[in-house]
């Protein structure tokens, strides 16, 4: 696809001036800020996404959850024990 724009003075001051720190053409300095433009957004989306997560959580009433070993529940009592044993 080609796309023609028109950009003001100081954008093109702007273009000319990462050109000299980068050494690269106009056409690449403009698909990087697009790529990094894309990647803040997607990241953003990503955030959004987790915080909405976190609010259905706290609306139903979450408390937490952890990853553990399949039988926690059935050894929860054992476990505990041990634990206290080794804080003696």
């Amino acid at each position: 696809m080609e796309i023609k724009t028109k950009i003001n003075q100081e954008q093109a001051n702007k273009i000319a001036l990462i050109q000299e720190k980068t050494k690269e053409t106009p056409e690449q300095v403009l698909l990087s800020a697009l790529e990094l433009y894309y990647k803040n957004i997607s990241e953003k989306q990503l955030l959004d996404k987790a915080k909405n997560n976190l609010e259905k959580f706290n609306e139903i009433g979450l408390i937490g959850c952890i990853e553990a070993e399949f039988d926690l529940a059935e050894r929860t009592e054992s476990i505990l024990n041990e634990e206290m044993k080794k804080s003696k």
